[in-house]
Order: C-alpha cells, then structure tokens, then sequence
C-alpha cells in the first residue's frame, strides 16, 4: 500500500528523488526490534530447541537500543508518545506472551523468508517489476502452509483496514507461487 497510502510528494522525494530520510519513525524501528527476537523464537523452535526467552529478549534490547543510539539516522519520537524505557518495558512483555502463548506442538517450518514473485496483469503479462516481501511466519497446518505476518501496531485493525490493506492478499498470492498451494 505504500503507493496508495502515501502523499504525492512523498513519493516525489523518496522514489524519484532517492532522498534518504532525515530520521526513522519509532514503530518501525520498534517492530523491527520485537521482529528480530521473534525470529530468533521461531529459529529455536523450528530446529525443535527450547525456546530461548532470555536469548530473544536480550536481541530486542540490544536492536532497540542500537537504532536509538545511531547518531547518522536519529529516531522520530513524536511528542507524548513512547520513551526508549517505555518501549523496552512493552516490547520484553509482547516477547514474554508470544512465548507463553505458542501452542507446545507448535513448529514454524521456518524462521523469515524472502520471496520475489512476478505480477500478472488482467491480460496474463507479466510485469516488469516483481512482488519482493518476506515471510514473518510460516507453520504447517493441517497439510497446508499458513502465512503469519507480525504486527505491532498499537490498536487492533479494524475490519474496513482489512478490506482495504493489500499485504494479505499480495502475501497469499506470493505463498501459492512459492509453494503451490
């Protein structure tokens, strides 16, 4: 949705312009610390290991606090939102339930893969550009593959987000080339 949900002139300056920004928005970086130390989760269970929690949490602080602490690329902590401590007090208890809640037989196939599939336009050409994205999750379910994509947004989608958000559906379409199901 990047190109539907942004402003002309933001695409302006990032895609035609290749301006670099001047600094990094707090979610990202933080659900890209709380990414890693799931993936390190997903590794240990997916080699049939027990689940390191020290281990991953000790990646999330240490991912966190290296974004927070890069002078070249300063994080965009707006007003009235999170602090460093607060973020690392949230993300060590969403790591903590996520490990408490896998169900025991649960076994990924894998931790994140990488997938670039092409698109097929109406008439059946294939576009120049491909669909690049990567899997958070993958598990076998029932003889099938489920995708699972991590999110750490802080509210609920709603339904209409859902309806109108185009991951899901690029992401089951990349997992059928990918996997054949």
């Amino acid at each position: 949705n990047t190109f539907i949900n942004i402003c002309g002139l933001q695409y302006f300056y990032r895609y035609i312009e290749r301006r670099m920004p001047e600094s990094k928005a707090v979610a990202l970086v933080f659900g890209s610390a709380v990414n890693e130390a799931l993936v390190a989760i997903d590794q240990d269970l997916a080699l049939g290991r027990a689940v390191d929690l020290a281990g991953a949490l000790s990646t999330f602080e240490e991912r966190l606090a290296a974004e927070f602490s890069d002078p070249g690329l300063p994080v965009d902590v707006p007003d009235g939102e999170s602090s460093f401590e607060t973020l690392l007090e949230k993300g060590r208890g969403m790591i903590t339930h996520y490990v408490e809640e896998i169900p025991r037989d649960e076994r990924p196939r894998s931790g994140e893969r990488r997938f670039t599939v092409p698109i097929v336009d109406a008439e059946g050409r294939i576009l120049a550009r491909p669909l690049t994205g990567e899997f958070d999750r993958l598990l076998d379910v029932g003889g099938r593959i489920a995708v699972v994509d991590w999110k750490t947004a802080a509210r609920r989608w709603s339904v209409e987000d859902l309806e109108k958000d185009l991951q899901a559906t690029a992401y089951l379409y990349a997992a059928k080339l990918v996997f054949g199901e």
